[in-house]
């Protein structure tokens, strides 16, 4: 079973929510993905689609896509429990 991404409302999204369609993987766990949503205004997505945020949103999220907790704001100062699952190593059979 492949993670799915999960379905969300972003603040200045398109009506056919681009910014929602385009979030990214940013890492996982076992059993947690943290996903990152969001285009800031000088960004070349924001050009192009003409919709920005102010920060960013990431979503700690299941294998199902079950929001599980959010976050508004940068990479850098995300809690730890969504760094936990970013920084999470797995062996070679996906532990």
């Amino acid at each position: 079973m492949q993670a799915i991404k999960p379905a969300l409302s972003i603040d200045g999204d398109s009506p056919d929510r681009i910014m929602e369609r385009s979030g990214t993987l940013a890492g996982f766990s076992k059993s947690r993905f943290v996903w990152e949503f969001g285009f800031l205004s000088d960004s070349d997505h924001a050009k192009a689609y003409g919709v920005s945020t102010t920060d960013f949103l990431f979503v700690l999220a299941n294998k199902s896509g079950k929001t599980l907790a959010t976050y508004h704001g940068f990479g850098a100062d995300l809690p730890e429990r969504f760094k936990w699952v970013i920084n999470a190593t797995l062996d070679h059979k996906g532990r």
